[in-house]
């Protein structure tokens, strides 16, 4: 009789202690699953601005381009040029009336030997000593419209040594400034052309 007082006893610790593995494992998958839930509260809306960010400069990856040259009776011209203090660069804009909402100008980048200087060309910038159009009657800098060229003059501070090169970046409304749109070497300017006022 001994024996079977101690047999339900038995019985009844074994299964005590299935009943506490099962809990257990229902704790883990709970807190799993409320761990993901946390994670993804912040995971979700993390990826998803990251990547509205990454697609904002997509339709502009060639917006603006440089003008290599204009046909005339004469010959080519090349505005893209150093002419003593003066650099000239024509920038041509891509044909889509969509890509020109989002974006309120570029920036240009001129590369000189060991130094860079860094140019913002939005619409109706007042023209400054440093910055103006080719054609020295109009009162602002503009942003070419699409289809169009425009050709811009720098006006080269004392300090600043001679231009090789020059690269453009679309600048979005938003503020963001986009990948590379093209670069250019730059050459001296011909004979037959003049940056000057």
């Amino acid at each position: 009789m001994k024996n079977m007082e101690f047999l339900p006893h038995t019985l009844h610790r074994t299964n005590r202690r299935g009943l506490s593995e099962v809990i257990a494992t229902l704790l883990i998958i709970l807190l799993s699953v409320a761990l993901i839930a946390v994670l993804a509260q912040f995971l979700i809306p993390f990826v998803k601005n990251n990547l509205n960010k990454s697609t904002e400069c997509f339709g502009y990856s060639d917006y603006f381009s440089f003008q290599e040259a204009f046909s005339s009776r004469s010959g080519d011209l090349r505005y893209n040029c150093n002419s003593g203090n003066l650099t000239g660069f024509s920038i041509k804009a891509g044909s889509s009336n969509d890509s020109r909402s989002g974006l309120i100008g570029f920036d240009m980048v001129l590369i000189g030997e060991g130094s860079s200087k860094k140019l913002s060309v939005r619409d109706a910038l007042p023209k400054s000593s440093e910055l103006r159009m080719l054609n020295s009657s109009i009162a602002s800098v503009n942003v070419p419209l699409p289809g169009e060229t425009r050709t811009y003059v720098h006006q080269k501070q004392a300090d600043e040594g001679q231009y090789v090169s020059m690269e453009i970046y679309p600048v979005l409304k938003s503020g963001r400034v986009c990948e590379i749109n093209d670069k250019i070497k730059l050459e001296s300017c011909s004979a037959t052309l003049s940056l000057s006022p």
